[in-house]
C-alpha cells in the first residue's frame, strides 16, 4: 500500500529535488578533505537523506511478493545501483577511511588523495533526477524526441563536416599567401574550424565575411555558398526533421498514455462486473460495463461512442479474435483483445488496408454462417447432384410449378414446426 501510494511518491520526488540543492550545498562550502574531517552539519544532512532514499528502496523491495521480480523491474534496479553508491559513499567509506587512514588530515593526504575521486560518486545521485521522467511525461517525450532524432543529426554532421572539408580545401587555396590566409585559414584542418565557427554557428562571420571581402570578392562568394548551404539549409532543414520527428513522438506518446489511460479505468470497472471472475469479457457483462458513468465516461474522452458501439456489439463478439466461450456458449474477448478493438472503432480513426481485410474477412464468415444455416433447406426442397449443384425440374406447365412450389412451402413449414421457428413466419408464406 505504501509503495503504490500518490502520497509517497511525491515525497520522494521532493527529497529527490531537496538531495539535489544539498548536493550544491555541500560542493560549494564543504571544504573537508575526507569524510572523518567533515563538519557535523554537513554529515548529518549526507545521513538524513541516506537513511530516507534507503527506506524508501527497503520499502519498494519488501512490497515484491516474488522478490526476484525486482530484477525484472528497471526503475528498481537502477534506483538499487544509485543506493548501493550512496550507502558505500556515506557509510563505508568513512569506516574504510577510519580504519586504513587514520592519520590522514587535510594537509597530508598521502595516499588518500584517491578519496577525492570517491567524492565524484555522489554525482550519481544527480542521476535520480531521471525519476521526473515518470512524474511529468513531457519530459519523457522530450527525451525520446531526442533520441529520435539522434540519427537525423548524425547524418547532418556528416554533411556538414563534407562541406567544411570540400570549401576548406577551397578556401586555403583561394586566401594561400595572404595574411588574412595565414592567420584564419593556414590549413585545411584549422579552415574547417573557422568554417565551422564563422560559417555554421555564425559568431562573427560578419567580420570574416568583410575581412575576406576586403581580400577578394571571389573567395567572399565562395565563404557566401558555404554560409547558404551550411548555416541556411542543412542547418534549418535539421530543424524541420526534428520538428517533425518531435511531433510523431508527441502524438505516439499521448496516444500511448491515453490507452493507458482507458485501460486503468475500464479494468477496474471489468473487475466489478466480471461476475465469474475469468478475466474474460462477454456480451452480458459489456452491457453492464457500458452502463457505468466511469467506463462510459473514458471511453467518450477518447473519441469512442458508445451508443454506436452498442449496435456494432454482435460484430465485435463474433469477431475473429474470440477466443473462446463461457459456460452459456457465448463467445468472450480477452481484456487486451477487447480494448484494441473499442478503441479502434473511434470515428476519428481512418480506415487503413487492414481494416478494408477484416472487413473482407466478417463479411466471408457471415456468409459462410448464413450459407451453413440454408442448406437443410435447400437440401429438403431440391435434390443435389453429385457435385453438389442444385438440379431443377424442368417443366413447362405452370400448374405442375404451382403444385411443386405448394409442396415446398409445406415441407418448409413442416421444417420451421419441428424447429420451434413458426410464429409470422406461417403468414408470410
Amino acid at each position: 500500500m505504501v509503495a503504490r501510494s500518490t502520497y509517497f511518491e511525491n515525497i520522494t520526488l521532493l527529497v529527490i529535488f531537496l538531495n539535489a540543492f544539498w548536493i550544491w550545498i555541500d560542493t560549494d562550502y564543504n571544504t573537508a578533505v575526507t569524510p572523518n574531517d567533515t563538519e557535523f552539519g554537513f554529515v548529518l544532512g549526507e545521513n538524513l537523506f541516506c537513511v530516507y532514499f534507503f527506506m524508501e528502496w527497503l520499502i519498494r523491495f519488501m512490497s515484491f511478493k516474488v522478490k526476484r521480480n525486482c530484477f525484472r523491474d528497471s526503475w528498481m534496479v537502477f534506483d538499487s545501483c544509485l543506493v548501493a553508491a550512496m550507502v558505500s559513499e556515506t557509510w563505508v567509506m568513512p569506516i574504510m577511511v577510519a580504519l586504513f587512514f587514520p592519520a590522514t588530515n587535510g594537509t597530508d593526504m598521502g595516499d588518500a588523495s584517491i578519496l577525492r575521486m570517491m567524492r565524484l560518486l555522489r554525482l550519481t545521485r544527480m542521476a535520480r533526477m531521471v525519476r521526473l521522467l515518470r512524474a511529468v511525461p513531457e519530459l519523457m517525450t522530450m527525451v525520446r524526441g531526442v533520441v529520435a532524432s539522434a540519427r537525423s543529426v548524425f547524418l547532418a554532421g556528416i554533411l556538414l563536416v563534407a562541406l567544411m572539408f570540400v570549401f576548406g580545401i577551397a578556401m586555403r587555396q583561394l586566401s594561400a599567401g595572404s595574411g588574412l590566409g595565414d592567420e584564419l585559414f593556414p590549413s585545411v584542418p584549422e579552415a574547417m574550424i573557422t568554417l565551422l565557427i564563422d560559417g555554421v554557428f555564425l559568431d562573427e562571420f560578419g567580420f570574416v565575411l568583410r575581412a575576406v571581402g576586403a581580400q577578394s570578392y571571389l573567395t567572399a562568394f565562395v565563404f557566401m555558398c558555404f554560409i547558404c548551404l551550411a548555416a541556411l539549409t542543412v542547418m534549418n532543414m535539421l530543424i524541420g526533421v526534428v520538428c517533425e520527428l518531435v511531433s510523431a513522438v508527441a502524438a505516439r506518446e499521448k496516444e500511448e498514455r491515453t490507452i493507458n489511460m482507458v485501460k486503468e479505468k475500464v479494468s477496474a470497472v471489468m473487475k466489478r462486473v466480471d461476475d465469474d471472475g475469468d478475466g474474460l469479457i462477454s456480451k452480458g457483462e459489456f452491457l453492464k460495463m457500458v452502463q457505468e458513468a466511469d467506463c462510459v465516461d473514458a471511453l467518450t474522452s477518447v473519441g469512442v461512442d458508445v451508443p454506436g458501439l452498442m449496435d456494432i456489439m454482435d460484430m465485435i463478439f463474433l469477431h475473429g479474435d474470440a477466443i473462446q466461450t463461457d459456460s452459456d456458449g457465448e463467445p468472450v474477448l480477452t481484456y487486451d483483445v477487447f480494448i484494441e478493438t473499442v478503441y479502434n472503432l473511434r470515428g476519428s480513426n481512418g480506415a487503413s488496408v487492414k481494416d478494408v481485410v477484416d472487413l473482407r474477412k466478417f463479411v466471408h464468415q457471415g456468409f459462410g454462417r448464413l450459407e451453413e444455416m440454408v442448406r437443410p433447406f435447400l437440401s429438403a426442397l431440391w435434390p443435389t447432384s453429385e457435385n453438389g449443384k442444385l438440379e431443377l425440374a424442368e417443366d413447362a406447365s405452370t400448374d405442375a410449378r404451382l403444385r411443386r412450389l405448394e409442396g415446398k412451402v409445406s415441407r418448409i413449414l413442416e421444417l420451421l414446426e419441428s424447429q420451434q421457428m413458426v410464429g409470422t413466419t406461417r403468414t408470410r408464406l
